[in-house]
Order: structure tokens, then sequence, then C-alpha cells
């Protein structure tokens, strides 16, 4: 829209999670090319975790959602869509990229509306809730069809992160 009214828009700080990331809209086709490398997941799964399509730093991602407690999205784990680890400096190959804003309270990769949920759930009234160790599982569980009895949530860097 910026463009159409001839307004620039703001420039994003080099640590904002959104930057150098150009949004692009969702296709079934691109999505199940990244499905085709990582069995077990599905467009489904991917559309479940309000999984978006994005160009950052020049390459194709799939962008899943990092919430806080309250249901914000506060940052985004990057996927390469084709399924590859990124390349980076030194030989450091990451399966994901997550960047989330600072001085978070609790980072949580799910669909928002997942968190916010729970937050309006009692303690002892929740339904049980399944910590996967990383984007891929949560991915693959949230692939197949349930009734929606448990959620299912990792952290931002699957099993190099303590889920506390």
């Amino acid at each position: 829209l910026t463009g159409m009214f001839g307004l620039e828009a703001p420039e994003l700080d080099k640590d904002d999670p959104e930057y150098n990331v150009k949004w692009k809209p969702w296709d079934d086709r691109l999505a199940e090319q990244y499905c085709n490398v990582k069995k077990g997941i599905t467009v489904a799964g991917l559309k479940r975790a309000a999984a978006r399509l994005c160009m950052r730093h020049g390459v194709m991602c799939i962008a899943l959602p990092v919430s806080d407690y309250a249901g914000d999205i506060v940052g985004w784990m990057f996927l390469r869509q084709n399924g590859e680890p990124f390349e980076q400096k030194g030989g450091n190959r990451p399966k994901a990229i997550c960047k989330v804003r600072d001085k978070t309270n609790g980072a949580f990769v799910c669909d928002p509306a997942v968190m916010r949920e729970l937050a309006e759930f009692d303690q002892e009234d929740r339904e049980t809730v399944y910590w996967c160790e990383g984007a891929p599982d949560m991915l693959a569980g949230l692939s197949h069809k349930f009734d929606n009895e448990f959620w299912l949530i990792t952290n931002c860097h699957g099993t190099n992160e303590n889920g506390q």
C-alpha cells in the first residue's frame, strides 16, 4: 500500500525479526515443495501453524510465527522453502533461523491463537499441551488429523533450548 500512495515504508532496525523480509502471498505449490522434502509434513499442517511465505535475504522461506505468553507475535522462525539448511559464514548450516524481538517474555513457535487460547484457561482446566522437539516435529504433528483436544508448540531453538 505504501507504494500506491507514494509513501515509504518505515525502515526496520537490523535487529527487527522482519528486517529484510518481503512477505509473499501463500502458494500451496511452494509449500508442497517443502513438504516433499520434509516427509510427514503437509500443507494443511503448515497452515495450522499459521505459516507464511517470504523472501529473506533473497532466499524463499516458510516463516512460522513466534508468540509470547499473551499470543502476540514477537518474532519469526525461518525455514528454507526447499528444506535445505541455510548457508552462513564460518561453515555453520542451521536448519532454521529464529529471530525474536529483544526483551521478549517467552517465545513459542506456534499459531498465536494457541497461546491466546492457553492464556484464557486456568492451570487445572488446561487441555494437554505437547511440547515438540523442534519445528519439524510440531509441523508433522499438526499435519495429522486429530480432534483438537490438545495443542502442539515448540521453542525457537528446538533441542538446543530448555523448554521451561
